[in-house]
């Protein structure tokens, strides 16, 4: 399949569409010539013109379609009978086309009634009831579900463009899982970090007092609080063991960071304002320093876990199907999300490699 052909689904979706509308148009017009040339078969009688006018009827954009309305009456037996039909065809035709001088209100007219139905009657029998694109229409309606039937057969059978259809969906399920999956992992990095606290996400909001700390500070804490992980459920030995095992800090400052009266109405909420105070006038001069070694680790931290990270993705990228070169062995073609696929094994190749069907040459 060419980069300008359309897949074979939509071939196929495109036949099945087509067929019952030109179907439905084959019909109409089928049953409506064949009653229109039944009418050379009625019998006819003379009748009179009761009413006639035409008019042009303008559409939205100007342009002219000529219309007429008329009316006539005549007998059969003992019988008036009125009547506004001028022919049976799926196009109405204009008498005044047929007419040779403009038909007026008293002009006697030829009028083909059915025999066994004297109420249905026609003023233009046979094939001059019939419009020309009448004709044209019942024939597009042939052929145009032919040519679709003809160029999807060609190209596969309804069965592979089934699959085929199958297999679009499952790739289209599979970036939505990638989307979806990019979202999530760039979340907890927009607005507001989180932090888990007993499997749940807790949020780690900037407006909870600080007591005086500035707001990078503030920040600085936040992020080592979402870092670590520290829920209210834990005691201070175990945040102050987390600390020196994830950070490296030293046991001291440790202490220090869990005693900062900020970290603490965090991380244990029945933390008391008195208590906040004290430990504020207490530790306010080793703070300065705690901050810095405390940053330091904190980075340190954060650069190994980037290049963790970093050396994960290129390594999902090697196996990942949607950035995958092409699987030819001698070919390096770079491949994305909408190259070919084969349905069976999967593998992505290039245009100059890929298979003839929803195949590749070696599933083939």
């Amino acid at each position: 399949m060419s980069e300008d052909e359309a897949p074979l689904f939509i071939s196929w979706l495109s036949t099945l569409i087509a067929a019952p509308v030109g179907l439905v148009f084959v019909i109409i017009i089928f049953g409506n010539t064949a009653a229109q040339l039944s009418t050379s078969n009625w019998d006819t009688t003379i009748g009179t013109i009761g009413d006639y006018d035409s008019f042009c009827n303008y559409d939205s954009e100007g342009g002219c379609m000529w219309e007429e309305d008329i009316e006539y009456l005549y007998t059969v037996g003992d019988k008036n009978y009125t009547n506004n039909q001028v022919s049976l065809g799926w196009t109405e035709v204009i008498y005044e086309d047929f007419y040779e001088d403009f038909p007026e209100e008293g002009d006697e007219i030829v009028v083909f009634y059915n025999p066994d139905w004297p109420q249905e009657a026609v003023i233009i029998a046979g094939w001059e009831g019939i419009d020309p694109t009448d004709m044209i229409v019942f024939t597009l309606g042939i052929i145009i579900p032919l040519i679709a039937f003809i160029r999807a057969r060609s190209k596969g059978t309804i069965s592979e463009a089934y699959y085929e259809l199958r297999g679009f969906v499952g790739m289209a399920r599979e970036f939505q899982q990638h989307v979806s999956s990019f979202t999530n992992d760039q979340d907890q990095w927009n607005g507001e970090q989180r932090a888990p606290i007993q499997g749940q996400n807790v949020q780690v909001s900037s407006n909870v007092d600080t007591e005086g700390i500035s707001p990078s500070r503030t920040r600085r804490y936040n992020s080592v609080i979402a870092k670590l992980s520290l829920g209210e459920s834990m005691t201070e030995a175990e945040v102050k063991m987390k600390l020196q095992t994830e950070l490296d800090l030293s046991q001291n400052d440790a202490q220090k960071f869990v005693e900062s009266p900020y970290v603490r109405s965090i991380i244990f909420p029945n933390y008391s304002s008195f208590e906040s105070t004290a430990h504020e006038t207490k530790k306010e001069i080793s703070e300065n320093n705690l901050e810095s070694q405390l940053i330091s680790s904190f980075q340190n931290a954060m650069e190994e876990a980037m290049e963790k990270q970093a050396n994960s993705i290129d390594s999902t990228v090697t196996v990942n199907p949607d950035v995958e070169t092409c699987s030819h062995p001698e070919c390096n073609a770079a491949m994305t999300f909408y190259s070919f696929q084969c349905f069976s094994c999967r593998k992505k190749y290039c245009n100059e490699h890929k298979g003839s069907s929803i195949h590749c040459i070696e599933c083939s």
